[in-house]
């Protein structure tokens, strides 16, 4: 249920995220790279675990609850990045935001191709998932690189809540990715 539980976190982070964009009618302050990091890192993750099942977890809440998580997830970044780009551009700040954090996905991929493990037995896949796991690793560094750059130093509070759910996030994955590599050591 860790799984599951870190994806939750992560769905309540981007919600929470959705809100205060939506709230105060402004996209100040939040990054547009590191959505569409997390959106390729979550279309990549969902490409291996609809389709196969070695990286699913072992309890009930693999039957369709992890996925509903992270599908929901998709669509919530889907609408922020829209609302970014549509609804809030004059506020949005494309001058603070990072604008060659893609030059990690190249090495990103490598990495997977290089490390992965072997639960779907299926080198694709197996790669999808890991490739999923190193872009995450990175995706979070633009909204830090922009809340570094904030001009009155102070980070709002659904902001400031945003990045302890995405650590809490990473550290239920980071538990989860510990059991993985027992169960693939034991294989």
């Amino acid at each position: 249920a860790v799984q599951t539980v870190s994806a939750g976190c992560m769905l309540l982070a981007f919600l929470l995220l959705s809100i205060k964009v939506n709230s105060q009618g402004s996209a100040a302050g939040v990054s547009s790279r590191m959505l569409e990091m997390y959106l390729l890192s979550f279309i990549l993750r969902l490409g291996s675990t609809l389709l196969k099942k070695g990286y699913l977890p072992i309890d009930a809440t693999g039957n369709f609850v992890y996925q509903t998580f992270e599908i929901s997830t998709v669509g919530v970044i889907l609408r922020l990045v829209y609302s970014l780009h549509r609804d809030y551009k004059t506020t949005y700040e494309p001058e603070r935001d990072l604008h060659s954090i893609y030059n990690v996905v190249p090495l990103c991929v490598l990495v997977a191709m290089l490390f992965h493990a072997n639960l779907n037995r299926s080198f694709v896949f197996d790669s999808l998932w890991m490739t999923a796991h190193v872009l995450e690793t990175f995706a979070l560094l633009p909204q830090l690189y922009m809340i570094t750059q904030s001009a009155s130093g102070k980070v709002e509070t659904y902001t400031a809540h945003f990045v302890a759910l995405m650590f809490c996030t990473r550290v239920f994955s980071r538990s989860e990715e510990r059991r993985v590599g027992k169960e693939c050591r034991s294989r």
